[in-house]
């Protein structure tokens, strides 16, 4: 056997006096299910409150994704059109209006004043370091999420991953900063 395979070993043929399923390890030793996996979590009542918090924060983000997509696509609709994205036409090579040029360098210029008053950092940590460092920091998140709305609003063509990850992970931070202090 290799790796993490393990394969049930029966009592009736090896062992008949034990009664318990035991698993065999890589090293041929056997062990217990409930060794090998430690104790119930779901039995203590960490994982009930574990739980219910995740549902708390899954529920709030869920609607704070779901007010800033909606509002995301009325913006642009009324930018765009009601039809734009309908159809493979209204997309096609200059398909377009020619204001849609001043809307998206407006919207530019708005991103980068919004940078400046809101003192946005030129370097973000990315999403994987976050992840391994276990943080985001708390300045930021709020500050993607608003240069992410307007970069969006005016036709950006990138996804609000970025957004939703820093606000969430943002807002998870400061629960956790929270509880420990």
């Amino acid at each position: 056997m290799s790796g993490l395979s393990e394969r049930l070993l029966r009592s009736e043929g090896e062992n008949a006096n034990d009664s318990e399923d035991l698993y065999e390890i890589d090293n041929g030793e056997r062990a217990d299910i409930r060794t090998l996996l430690g104790p119930a979590y779901a039995q203590d009542l960490v994982f009930w409150r574990h739980s219910l918090i995740t549902l708390v924060f899954g529920l709030l983000l869920g609607l704070v994704t779901f007010g800033y997509l909606t509002s995301l696509e009325d913006i642009q609709a009324k930018w765009w059109g009601e039809r734009y994205g309908k159809s493979i036409s209204s997309v096609g090579f200059f398909k377009g209006k020619i204001y849609w040029v001043g809307i998206t360098s407006l919207a530019g210029v708005l991103v980068g004043i919004t940078k400046i008053l809101i003192n946005f950092p030129r370097k973000l940590d990315g999403f994987f370091k976050e992840v391994k460092q276990e943080n985001v920091h708390k300045g930021y998140g709020l500050k993607v999420f608003v240069v992410s709305y307007i970069s969006l609003a005016g036709g950006v063509s990138l996804g609000p991953e970025a957004a939703m990850a820093s606000l969430g992970g943002m807002i998870v931070c400061i629960y956790i900063n929270l509880l420990i202090n």
